[in-house]
Formats: C-alpha cells, sequence, structure tokens
C-alpha cells in the first residue's frame, strides 16, 4: 500500500491498524495489558518504518498511530511508545458517554453526560500538552436509537469541546441509517443525508 499510493499528496494520512486488540479476550475493549502495549508499539514502530522507507511523499506524510483498541482512556495512552518521527498524530475514538452513545433509549444529553464527556477531553488535553504531539479522534457518533434531540445534543456539544481543545473529530458512519447500532448519516444509496440537520450540525462552524 506505501508503494502504491507514496506520490499521492499530503490529503492522504495512513493510519497504522484500527483498534488493534486480543481478538476474543477478556481485555479485549478495555484499555488493555502491558502485553497488549508491547505489541501494540511494535506493530506501530514498524508501520512508521515501512511508510516511510517507501520514499515518495511518504517519507512526509502524516502518518496516526495509537494505542491499545484506540483507547482514550490513561492506561492505554500511558502505554504508548512514540515512535521517533517528527510528523505524526494519535488516532483515538471516543464513544464517551457509552451508556448514552450505544444507548437502544431515546435520551437528553444532560449535564451528567457532559460532565463524562469532559472528562475524555481534560485526560486528552493533559496528554497533548505533556508529549507535544496532536490527538485526532477517528471515530465518535451515536446510535441513531438514541433520538434525534439528544443526538443533535451530543454532535453540538461534542464538536464544540473538541474544536476547543484543538483536537479534530470525526463522525463513525457505517452506512446504518436507522435504529439500535446504526451511526449512518448520509444514505450512500441516495446520495443524500438520512437527516439533513445532523450534517448542519457537523459542518457548521463552533
Amino acid at each position: 500500500m506505501a508503494e502504491e499510493f507514496k506520490d499521492y499528496d499530503d490529503r492522504l494520512i495512513f493510519e497504522g491498524i484500527n483498534e488493534p486488540r486480543f481478538y476474543g479476550s477478556a481485555d479485549e475493549w478495555t484499555e488493555g495489558t502491558a502485553e497488549g502495549a508491547d505489541n501494540v508499539n511494535k506493530l506501530m514502530a514498524d508501520f512508521v518504518n515501512v511508510v516511510r522507507s517507501s520514499g515518495g511523499n511518504n517519507s512526509t506524510r502524516l502518518l496516526l498511530v495509537t494505542c491499545y483498541c484506540n483507547r482514550s482512556g490513561g492506561p492505554a495512552l500511558d502505554r504508548l511508545i512514540l515512535p521517533e518521527d517528527s510528523n505524526i498524530a494519535i488516532s483515538i475514538h471516543s464513544y464517551d458517554p457509552y451508556e448514552f452513545t450505544s444507548s437502544g433509549n431515546y435520551r437528553e444529553f444532560d449535564d451528567e453526560l457532559k460532565w463524562q464527556f469532559d472528562a475524555t477531553i481534560r485526560n486528552l488535553k493533559m496528554y497533548m500538552e505533556k508529549n507535544h504531539i496532536p490527538i485526532v479522534i477517528t471515530e465518535c457518533g451515536t446510535y441513531e436509537s438514541v433520538g434525534k434531540s439528544g443526538r443533535l445534543q451530543y454532535l453540538n456539544y461534542v464538536l464544540t469541546k473538541t474544536d476547543e481543545a484543538g483536537i479534530p473529530c470525526v463522525w463513525w458512519d457505517n452506512g446504518n441509517g436507522y435504529g439500535y447500532g446504526a451511526y449512518g448519516l448520509f444514505d450512500r444509496y441516495g446520495n443524500k443525508p438520512y437527516d439533513q440537520e445532523y450534517v448542519d450540525a457537523i459542518t457548521k462552524e463552533n
């Protein structure tokens, strides 16, 4: 892949691996273990070395590395050993607070839920300031089944807070627009949004 795309310009960004974890283990969706972190750190180092050595624009393009399972929590990030490179950032996934974003129940995005999300942002900001490296939230979102009101509240709050923190934020669209487990915002077959208000919330200036 690095060889194939090495002449593409810097609008192309490579990410080493998505949610690296021990599949099927008790630690699969946690902050991981020291053993898991060691494996992920080796993968990240190899990824950076392979891409950089392929030449062309790959010698300087932005690369995204990650910790165990792309987790935003402290233990996973603290175990990440950053490759020695001048143009890397960290890819994090945040579905915080999980009991809201991945719920099948209608709910408002209230002050308690906002407080939980704020804690995630504080942790990421402290990590960036300590390690002098940018972070990108490459996945966030909610099920459609939480309801339109709560979903729009979440969108507006999350995008405002990440913008204030200087953390780019990307919605995870799984192509499913309706119901439990549906993160989709855009109908790829109809070539139109499922609901224009969601798109407006994402694309407006915060």
